[in-house]
């Protein structure tokens, strides 16, 4: 009988542990860095942007949907040293966002700036290697993209700056919820089997 309740418990834990990975968006976030020191300037953006990682295509050709987007969870950028357009822009002050891999998987774990695709490495400010960019919405000072991995300040108006990195950040813990639900099961995995040990 104690068998058949341990088997019980571990399929209903398994299927819960299941439904909630499967019904919940798993959160990619990368840490993005521009300079605009190859145009002569001495602007820089700093940020992230979070994506979710089942509607994130990987590779992909050239993708330009509209903000807000399933797909964009966050978006934080800070430009800093600009002749105008300094500030913090967030998710609200993009109205589009470029993604293309050009054409092959990059790897979500490393740098992607430098990273082989059928052309250039990404990154590179051509039209073969694929491209990331931000376009601000109207009436916003948010940084504009007016070139491949390339954005200019002050809704494209300002100093120009080119994407130097963009990194994985550090992997989610997993939530509370789950951890909760996983240590309740094996701390009644461990019950039954001490009480069965009692017994013998």
């Amino acid at each position: 009988m104690t068998r058949i309740l341990i088997h019980v418990l571990l399929v209903a834990m398994s299927a819960i542990l299941f439904s909630a990975s499967v019904a919940a968006a798993i959160p990619i976030t990368f840490n993005l860095q521009y300079d605009g020191s190859s145009f002569g300037n001495s602007a820089t953006a700093s940020g992230h942007i979070t994506f979710d990682d089942a509607l994130l295509p990987n590779p992909t050709g050239f993708m330009r949907p509209s903000l807000p987007d399933p797909m964009v969870i966050d978006i934080q950028l800070t430009v800093a040293g600009a002749s105008s357009g300094n500030g913090t822009f967030t998710l609200l002050d993009f109205s589009h966002l470029i993604w293309d891999t050009g054409g092959v998987a990059l790897n979500f774990g490393a740098e992607l700036v430098g990273q082989p695709t059928t052309g250039n490495a990404w990154g590179t400010a051509d039209n073969i290697s694929g491209d990331f960019n931000l376009n601000s919405a109207a009436l916003t000072a948010a940084p504009n993209g007016l070139h491949y991995f390339t954005l200019a300040a002050n809704a494209g108006s300002g100093d120009w700056m080119s994407l130097i990195s963009m990194t994985p950040a550090v992997a989610p813990v997993p939530e509370p919820a789950t951890m909760l639900l996983l240590g309740s099961g094996l701390a009644g995995l461990a019950g039954i089997r001490r009480k069965k040990a009692n017994k013998a």
